[in-house]
């Protein structure tokens, strides 16, 4: 019995963690720490330390002020759109958002910098080609040449909010001419985001402010109207189901040799076996 009820509750735990985005699912009671091995002591610091917490779990320190004091009223937190952000409150939502180290290689100039910026011809380039073997692993492997990436986007500018009050508008235009009226204008497009990695890549939309992807597909308007309100209007089970399969939409780690892998970073096959009625 006592079997039975611990693989209920396991069971239970596990349902309600579907469609959650929270960063530590399982964080130690007091005391717990002086059970575990020093080098799984060592491994949950180091998830704890690169964790980027959401609003789910208290991030972005909404009950508190940029100095570390208390909020003056706190039935008016501060939540989206005052919620600090990863420029005004890089270590709100994460101890690595302020102790962290550059990574990645960019490709520059370029020649879709706007005017007013470094151009191709103005220094010497620098090319990475994407499909050179000596590049850290995983690596996408041409087919006849070209490298084909699964971005899940269109790379193109839509305008997703309800007009110009909306607070997911921009107050300046930084695609236009700085100093003209359609500078000051504001801007209310944006580059549709490529989702390959949303799922270990917050925070999200265009200003950062959305610590969880059901924040931002909820926030979408305008030309996304469509696929705001059909998310919406899906069932709860189904909705979780989405952000589950958004959950797995992540960079993997440096020396990956796989594409598709477990959460235990094993090869997986892919696509999966649909199972047959027995």
């Amino acid at each position: 019995m006592c079997l039975a009820a611990s693989g209920e509750v396991a069971a239970q735990q596990s349902r309600e963690s579907i469609g959650l985005e929270i960063a530590v699912p399982h964080h130690l009671a007091d005391g717990e720490e002086f059970m575990l091995p020093l080098r799984d002591l060592l491994g949950y610091g180091e998830r704890l330390f690169s964790a980027v917490w959401t609003s789910q779990e208290g991030g972005g320190r909404p009950l508190t002020k940029g100095t570390g004091a208390a909020v003056s009223d706190v039935a008016n937190p501060l939540t989206f759109p005052r919620n600090f952000n990863r420029i005004s409150g890089p270590d709100a939502n994460a101890c690595a958002g302020c102790h962290n180290r550059p990574y990645g290689i960019y490709g520059e100039p370029n020649p879709f910098n706007p005017v007013g910026n470094l151009r191709t011809g103005d220094a010497p380039s620098l090319d990475v080609d994407l499909s050179r073997r000596d590049l850290p692993l995983p690596r996408l492997a041409p087919v006849n040449g070209v490298v084909r990436v699964p971005a899940y986007s269109d790379f193109k500018l839509h305008d997703i909010t309800t007009g110009a009050s909306d607070p997911n508008c921009e107050p300046l235009d930084m695609l236009a001419v700085p100093g003209t009226s359609a500078f000051t204008a504001g801007n209310a497009r944006f580059l549709t985001r490529r989702l390959w990695g949303v799922g270990n890549e917050p925070p999200y939309c265009h200003h950062g402010l959305f610590t969880t992807m059901r924040e931002a597909i909820l926030a979408h308007a305008g030309e996304a109207i469509a696929e705001r309100t059909a998310f919406a209007s899906l069932p709860p089970d189904d909705q979780n189901a989405v952000i589950e399969f958004l959950k797995t939409l992540q960079v993997l780690p440096p020396g990956t040799q796989w594409l598709i892998v477990n959460e235990k970073g094993q090869p997986k096959p892919w696509p999966p076996h649909r199972r047959t009625a027995s």
